[in-house]
């Protein structure tokens, strides 16, 4: 009896470790399907297009549409931190800090039960929002998918908004109301009487509002849209429903809408060119913008921020209203600087009769401090700034698509200086905001796999593509 092992097939070895690989590749291709799924910031969307009228209203505390969808995801949102589905990154403790001093300054404002309960409602609409397009939105094909879903959503909000201002009457409103209440008008943080209907007419339209909070607030979401759908190479009824729905931000009649829309068209339209014409880059445009801002600043009687509020606007009377509110915010700020004066109204002349404020940084200083306003603000030119540095590394649809997010990104950031992004309209901010860190920081880590931050392939692999890419991104840009 010999004592000699039996000889080893490594064939069927070899055979069974491909099988084994091939099993691994394939649980870890079906758990990124799973854990990509879209549908959590999908639903958000859709519940954004929602009239405000949709609401329930909970010992005082009022959850509107996107703040059920929200709050109902925490449990989704809860799962996948814990379970280690989202990397933790230094913008995840900006946005952490920023809310956290949102409860804060409502605590010093309004005491610690009613702190917590007024500051942490508002500081989770600000972060689930971010957190879940962290989660859900991890590629430009992710995006994509997104934005193929939402198209007919946004295509009747837009198609609602074209159909009041040609008929002059209000459509969507009307039905919500009839529904589900009249919607309280809120003074002070205060429920004060009801929203009464208020017609308003430009260049012989009436401004639509559609399924909006504010013709304001549809137009800017509206034309936030078309460098998403127009540039980001999507094809066929999503791209055309997309771009017909950011064309009826006009409908708005608004100028931060109509300007918004023209500075879509600008980015898109520079991007085109730069393209294709040697010696331009997005770098030439950020020093020609900072020294046209810095000039403006300088040689401008009050400065950028009152050029951009005084003329850039269809109606010269708003314009002077939205200097005055700069005038006088600014003057609250100053006295109240950390954590603000929370929802009171800021000291302003009695003929201000509306404490309103139209620009959304401002408001956030105001209400919550400096410190809130600035962490805000610097994430969302973080993402933008992300995001340039990652289309660098990537080419044809995949660099489009990265920069028709940022240029969305930059076109509500940039309108919020005469908007309060009110409602729905700061989820869809912080949700573009999150995606674009995510995709971003996915690219220049060289892993697009949508599982964890990990990947079935080897870490050369990516390694050696990034540096490929790159180099070919870089001289398309030189170009």
């Amino acid at each position: 009896m010999s004592s000699q092992a039996p000889p080893i097939d490594t064939a069927m070895l070899g055979g069974k470790q491909i099988t084994r690989n091939a099993q691994r590749r394939g649980r870890v291709v079906a758990a990124a399907r799973a854990e990509n799924a879209i549908w959590p910031v999908v639903l958000l969307l859709y519940a954004i297009l929602l009239p405000r009228e949709v609401r329930i209203d909970l010992g005082g505390l009022v959850f509107f549409a996107d703040r059920m969808v929200a709050f109902a995801m925490l449990p989704f949102l809860l799962r996948s931190v814990f379970t280690g589905a989202l990397r933790f990154r230094l913008p995840d403790a900006i946005i952490l800090l920023a809310g956290s001093w949102m409860v804060l300054a409502m605590m010093r404002n309004y005491g610690f039960a009613s702190g917590i309960e007024r500051g942490g409602a508002l500081a989770l609409d600000m972060a689930i929002g971010y957190f879940l397009a962290r989660l859900c939105i991890k590629s430009t094909r992710d995006l994509q998918r997104v934005l193929v879903v939402y198209a007919p959503g946004l295509a009747l909000a837009g198609g609602a908004m074209l159909a009041e201002s040609l008929l002059s009457r209000e459509i969507v409103q009307p039905i919500a109301e009839a529904i589900f209440g009249r919607l309280p008008n809120y003074l002070s943080g205060e429920a004060v009487g009801f929203v009464e209907d208020r017609q308003q007419y430009r260049l012989g339209f009436m401004r639509a509002a559609g399924p909006f909070p504010h013709p304001i607030l549809g137009g800017l979401f509206l034309a936030s849209m078309f460098s998403l759908y127009f540039w980001s190479t999507l094809r066929g009824w999503p791209k055309f429903a997309g771009i017909f729905a950011a064309a009826c931000s006009f409908f708005s009649l608004s100028s931060a809408a109509i300007l918004g829309l023209l500075m879509a068209f600008a980015f898109v339209g520079y991007d085109w060119i730069q393209q294709r014409v040697q010696n331009l880059s997005w770098g030439l445009v950020g020093i020609v913008g900072l020294v046209a801002a810095i000039a403006l600043q300088i040689l401008s009687q009050g400065g950028i921020v009152y050029v951009i509020v005084r003329y850039l606007t269809l109606n010269p009377a708003t314009g002077y209203f939205r200097q005055l509110i700069w005038e006088y915010g600014l003057v609250s700020v100053r006295a109240n600087p950390l954590f603000g004066i929370g929802f009171q109204g800021y000291e302003r002349p009695i003929w201000m009769l509306t404490e309103s404020v139209d620009a959304h940084w401002l408001l956030l200083a105001i209400r919550y401090g400096v410190p809130v306003a600035v962490l805000v603000l610097f994430l969302g030119a973080w993402a933008i700034y992300a995001l340039s540095r990652a289309s660098v590394i990537t080419t044809g649809s995949e660099r489009q698509a990265i920069r028709s997010l940022a240029m969305a990104i930059g076109v509500i950031l940039l309108m919020a200086f005469t908007v309060a992004l009110n409602g729905g309209i700061n989820a869809w901010f912080m949700i573009m905001t999150g995606a674009g860190i995510t995709i971003a920081a996915r690219l220049q880590d060289g892993s697009t796999f949508p599982v964890g931050e990990g990947s079935p392939l080897p870490p050369r692999y990516h390694n050696a593509k990034r540096r490929r890419v790159g180099r070919v991104g870089r001289a398309a840009l030189r170009r």
